[in-house]
């Protein structure tokens, strides 16, 4: 059989085979390439004035830049300042009594190298001078000795033993529970 036996007119045997032929797609038209447009020319004034202008705006951006650099800084060094107080005040509160033994340490040694002192000293008066110092001293002692801190009650109670009812066992299979 032939391809015409199977259609009944040549007519719609052209049109099945026009439709079977995809027409070629037409290229696309490329358009030419605008040129730009050519600048105006500077004078050598303009461009000397426009190069001076670059060069100031230039030093004011750095200048900026800095500022904002040192302004970053000193910030950074205050908050760093801020945290180093805290942690300070942190481990004061913890520690608390160091100070006070620091204190007490510092005046035992002072009274410690008056006493030195006295033991040079020639003059009645200089033994004076030194014996009224080192009372007061050991006054300023006793002070920060009776300054402690209170520190709260740290022991923890045990609880208390709960004694608990026995079972008793009768002989001969009977169970009997005690009385509560």
């Amino acid at each position: 059989m032939s391809d015409t036996e199977l259609f009944d007119d040549a007519d719609k045997y052209e049109e099945v085979l026009s439709e079977a032929e995809p027409e070629p797609e037409p290229e696309p038209v490329k358009k030419p390439k605008k040129e730009p447009k050519k600048r105006r020319e500077l004078t050598p004034e303009e461009r000397n004035k426009r190069i001076e202008n670059l060069k100031k705006g230039r030093e004011t951006a750095l200048e900026n830049r800095r500022k904002k650099k040192m302004l970053k800084d000193a910030e950074k060094a205050e908050q760093t300042k801020n945290n180093d107080a805290k942690i300070q005040k942190y481990l004061d509160d913890k520690n608390g009594g160091n100070d006070m033994k620091n204190q007490l340490y510092g005046l035992k040694d002072e009274i410690k190298e008056l006493k030195a002192m006295l033991k040079e000293a020639t003059t009645k008066r200089e033994k004076e001078d030194l014996k009224t110092e080192i009372k007061e001293i050991q006054k300023d002692v006793k002070m920060v000795a009776v300054e402690k801190p209170k520190v709260e009650n740290t022991k923890v109670e045990k609880p208390k033993p709960v004694a608990l009812p026995q079972v008793k066992k009768a002989v001969g299979g009977n169970v009997r529970l005690a009385m509560w």
